[in-house]
């Protein structure tokens, strides 16, 4: 995953995945951004960013609805301009602007470029729900995650109620499970939310879909 989708990750709002045209779109304040392999002649999109299959990956064509020049940036530019645009935007569809962050922006994620990859463990236990998919979690499989985190990171791991909760009423998968306590808990120190476990675990299924992850490191 490169710097600019990691970005789009972190900061922007995923609003629909064009799972049959390879499209993403996100976001962010009141700009929507279409994000894709190629050009859209329709799109809902204010601003759509082209990432290229074949050639450069440094650098990517920018073209705002209704316009027909092109702008081609590296990431830290195209960044930069979904920020401003966001500003124009605002002050277009509202007729004014609200203060923004000039260092960090709010709800910004630390998120990591490729995933935690669980292994095995001494327990027996634990090692039985190495290979859980995507299924609702049990009280005791819940135990064992509990056990297996401590083992991971060295140090005691306390599951609360909310993302106790969240396990029993949605499919989770045990790497999945593994990696929203990593980056919620030690690489963002935030508390567990259902805001902010659908965000991160919608990352870290997107990096599952770009084949981050092959399989299980077993040790």
């Amino acid at each position: 995953m490169n710097k600019l989708e990691k970005w789009l990750w972190s900061n922007c709002e995923l609003k629909d995945n064009g799972q049959t045209s390879n499209s993403l779109y996100f976001r962010y304040d009141v700009l929507e951004i279409r994000y894709s392999d190629h050009i859209a002649s329709t799109s809902s999109g204010d601003m759509q960013i082209i990432r290229s299959s074949v050639y450069d990956h440094k650098v990517y064509a920018v073209i705002l609805k209704g316009s027909a020049k092109i702008m081609i940036a590296n990431a830290l530019q195209t960044i930069e301009f979904i920020k401003h645009q966001a500003i124009v935007q605002e002050l277009l569809t509202t007729g004014n602007i609200k203060p923004v962050a000039s260092v960090k922006e709010k709800n910004n994620l630390t998120l990591p470029e490729s995933l935690f990859r669980p292994y095995k463990t001494t327990s027996k236990d634990i090692n039985k729900i190495l290979f859980k998919k995507s299924e609702f979690w049990s009280n005791s499989e819940v135990n064992k995650l509990k056990q297996a985190l401590s083992q991971y990171f060295k140090q005691s791991c306390g599951i609360n109620t909310e993302f106790i909760k969240y396990l029993k009423e949605n499919r989770v998968s045990y790497i999945e499970a593994v990696n929203l306590y990593k980056i919620i808990v030690f690489d963002n120190k935030l508390p567990f939310s259902a805001l902010v476990i659908n965000k991160v675990l919608g990352y870290v299924k997107n990096l599952e879909g770009s084949n981050e992850i092959q399989k299980i490191q077993l040790e």
